[in-house]
């Protein structure tokens, strides 16, 4: 009669532990400890601007790839380089080993367009660093001066260039 209890006791715990074992699996799954109904989003690669497009509200939204991701991946995100229809232009002349160079961008950047020594901005705030990385030059300030409006300027990549803003980068 005894061993009868101590294998029924046995088989009690066994069972109340096998119930735990699946309430614990169970439970952490069904508790959203995080509120965040939007959940995570991947960021997406790209080489160009166009790579980046969003369908937000039935309409296409325009968004910037800066290096090689772009920099709003949903709709509910914010986007700080929100496309404008009227462009902010300004003068940029690179100069290397004393011959200016061309800049050629491509067709599909939609935020900097380069047309020989002019460049137009569809986006305020877009640095000099952002324009450069769409030819794909970057600024060493050890091998380059950057000038802008005929005055040295130490921001260098960081440098956010105005309407009719002359800029000049030798490297040398």
């Amino acid at each position: 009669m005894r061993k009868k209890k101590e294998k029924l006791f046995s088989k009690i715990i066994i069972v109340l532990f096998l119930i735990m074992i699946a309430v614990g699996f169970m439970i952490p799954g069904s508790i959203d400890s995080n509120n965040d109904s939007q959940g995570y989003v991947e960021p997406r690669i790209c080489q160009v601007d166009v790579d980046c497009y969003l369908i937000c509200e039935d309409k296409p939204v325009k968004v910037l790839c800066s290096q090689n991701l772009c920099v709003q991946n949903t709709c509910e995100e914010g986007n700080y380089y929100s496309f404008n229809d009227n462009p902010l232009s300004f003068e940029l002349v690179v100069e290397g080993n004393g011959t200016s160079l061309d800049l050629i961008g491509k067709d599909e950047d939609l935020f900097v367009k380069f047309s020989g020594n002019q460049v137009s901005l569809y986006s305020s705030g877009l640095s000099l660093g952002h324009v450069l990385e769409k030819v794909g030059m970057k600024i060493d300030s050890e091998f380059s001066m950057v000038y802008v409006n005929n005055e040295q300027n130490y921001a260098y990549s960081e440098f956010v260039p105005k309407e009719g803003d002359s800029v000049k980068i030798v490297y040398e």
